[in-house]
């Protein structure tokens, strides 16, 4: 999620993104598990980075100075690095 709609931002100005990792109940438990990210942009631009899940959101700045777009794609990795896949909720039983 952007502080604003992504059509909108001028060259130069700074974009927010912020992420807010979410489990199968709608919760992570600190400690157990890291955010992985990776940034790219239209001119080949990347950043990657990891950070230990705090249950806090996680805040990325950038900015471009050229028209284009900003691709911010993450997931959340176990202690041994593994991607924890996310499975789809059940629907309580009537």
């Amino acid at each position: 999620m952007t502080d604003k709609d992504p059509l909108t931002y001028a060259c130069g100005e700074e974009m927010v993104f912020t992420l807010t990792p979410m489990g199968v109940d709608g919760t992570i438990p600190e400690g157990e598990y890291k955010l992985k990210w990776d940034k790219s942009d239209d001119y080949g631009v990347v950043e990657k980075g990891e950070i230990p899940f705090t249950g806090e959101p996680f805040i990325y700045k950038t900015k471009m100075d050229k028209p284009g777009f900003v691709r911010l794609q993450s997931f959340v990795v176990d202690r041994d690095g593994k991607k924890v896949e996310r499975r789809p909720r059940r629907l309580a039983s009537k």
